[in-house]
């Protein structure tokens, strides 16, 4: 995989894990960057700000992110946790394969109250 695809993909995901520990600017400026790929004079167009203040919000919540990420290791938990999943299913029974689904399923609702919780206006 090309490293900017994964490097896009990397801070997208631990931005859905630390996106509300961010400024609402940094979140709008990211969210531009790497979910609706606006370029950096886009975005500084569209907020009204220089280009460099653009890059400058954007460097630090990447850089923020990743300080999460090594503090809390969210994301590496649950790509750990799908990992042994993945792992655990073919030397379980029936019952067992359906508590790994539950726990599968867990993790999928879970990222869907995230993604509607962040979608919403609720303070």
């Amino acid at each position: 995989m090309d490293k900017q695809i994964e490097k896009k993909n990397y801070y997208n995901a631990l931005y859905g894990y630390y996106y509300s520990l961010l400024t609402p600017k940094q979140q709008e400026i990211f969210e531009y960057y790497y979910s609706e790929d606006f370029s950096l004079s886009e975005i500084a167009e569209n907020m009204a700000i220089s280009r460099n203040a653009v890059w400058d919000a954007l460097q630090k919540a990447c850089n923020a992110l990743e300080e999460y990420e090594s503090k809390l290791s969210l994301y590496k938990n649950s790509q750990l946790l799908d990992k042994y999943l993945v792992e655990l299913e073919p030397l379980t029974n029936e019952s067992g394969k359906q508590i790994i689904n539950k726990i599968k399923e867990m993790e999928w609702f879970y990222a869907i109250w995230k993604f509607i919780w962040k979608n919403t206006n609720v303070p």
